[in-house]
C-alpha cells in the first residue's frame, strides 16, 4: 500500500493572511484525495506519519489562560488561531490522564498532544 502526498495550496501561495496549507493523501488504489485523519483511519497511514503531516498544517503551542474559574492551559495553532482546552481533553477522554503526564514528563511532543487535544485523530 503505497500512499501518495500531495498539498492542497495553488503554486503562487495562499493569499490568505494568515499562510495555510492543506495536506491531502492520495488514496492508492481509489485515487481519491483524503485527509490525513481520513487516512489514519483507513488505516493508510500510521500515528507517526498522521502527527508529521498535522505538524506541517499547524503551528502549536501551549498557553495558559486566566479565566472565571482560574487558569487552564490550552493549545493554540498559531496559524489557524484554534484553541483546544487541555482539561476539556481529559474530561471528554480524548487525552488520557497518563498521556497528558506523558507529555508533561517530555515523553511526548507537543504535535503528539495537540492531534489528541484537538480530536483530529
Amino acid at each position: 500500500m503505497d500512499s501518495h502526498f500531495s498539498s492542497a495550496s495553488p503554486p503562487w501561495g495562499d493569499l490568505s493572511s494568515a499562510s495555510r496549507q492543506s495536506i491531502v493523501v492520495i488514496h492508492p488504489d481509489m485515487g481519491h484525495e483524503l485527509s490525513p485523519e481520513e487516512a489514519h483511519r483507513a488505516g493508510l497511514i500510521d500515528w507517526s506519519m498522521l502527527v508529521k503531516l498535522k505538524s506541517q498544517e499547524c503551528d502549536w503551542e501551549e498557553i495558559s489562560v486566566k479565566g472565571p474559574n482560574g487558569e487552564s492551559s490550552v493549545i493554540h495553532d498559531r496559524k489557524s488561531g484554534k484553541k483546544f482546552s487541555i482539561e476539556d481533553a481529559l474530561q471528554s477522554s480524548r487525552l488520557t490522564p497518563a498521556q497528558y503526564d506523558c507529555y508533561v514528563n517530555k515523553d511526548m511532543s507537543i504535535q503528539e498532544l495537540a492531534v489528541l487535544v484537538s480530536g483530529q485523530k
